[in-house]
């Protein structure tokens, strides 16, 4: 049975991709990657999930959906362009979003953008974040958030 059309051979051509780098990516044949472009096999949940992230298109793009589009797309790699860690966490959440990405995706890329901008807890952290870590209740040995006041009899009130 013939599947909705595809926009697939559209997007790989008009980036240069061969379908046999496409089907190494999803990790099929050739034959049932052609098949899939074809529409006479159906893309599935994963399929759609690989292509979106590697070709830097969104899933309606592919599918011929209206929604956005590639251009709407933050590239994979614009989170080396943040001014700092922080930003850079900001973008990848950004992109996880728009391309659908798991959570593995998500974690992988994290410690990337550490080594990438040398980001250590202690040490190694901007003076800014060192003060924010030894500076407040936290310094006196509590969190500052859940700490024991005086009478709330070891609960862990919250501070007001």
């Amino acid at each position: 049975m013939k599947q909705p059309p595809n926009r697939l051979r559209e997007i790989r051509a008009r980036k240069g991709i061969s379908g046999n780098r496409l089907a190494e990516v999803l990790g099929i044949s050739p034959q049932y990657y052609y098949n899939l472009e074809k529409g006479n096999k159906r893309l599935n949940e994963d399929h759609i999930r690989a292509l979106s992230a590697y070709l830097n298109v969104s899933a309606n793009d592919i599918l011929g959906l209206p929604g956005p589009n590639e251009d709407d797309l933050p590239a994979l790699d614009s989170w080396k362009q943040a001014p700092n860690f922080g930003d850079a966490i900001l973008v990848l959440v950004d992109i996880q979003i728009a391309h659908g990405l798991p959570d593995e995706w998500f974690g992988k890329m994290v410690k990337e953008a550490k080594e990438y901008f040398n980001f250590e807890v202690g040490a190694g952290a901007p003076p800014d974040l060192k003060a924010a870590h030894v500076s407040g209740p936290a310094a006196q040995g509590g969190s500052g958030i859940f700490d024991d006041d005086e009478g709330s009899g070891g609960k862990g009130r919250k501070r007001q």
